[in-house]
């Protein structure tokens, strides 16, 4: 496997810890319900972080 995006990609552009946020999002869920969503990110948010330092 390469550090490529897609195989078939014709930009063959490197993955990099920098660069992942400009590669295309492929398999994003869908969310009916947009008000529970935004309640369970706000309860998320206010855990403490799953990986200390």
């Amino acid at each position: 496997m390469s550090a490529t995006h897609s195989p078939n990609s014709s930009s063959r552009q490197a993955w990099t810890p920098e660069s992942w946020r400009s590669f295309p999002a492929r398999q994003m869920p869908r969310y009916p319900d947009g008000t529970a969503l935004e309640a369970v990110e706000g309860r998320l948010r206010r855990y403490p972080p799953l990986v200390f330092a």
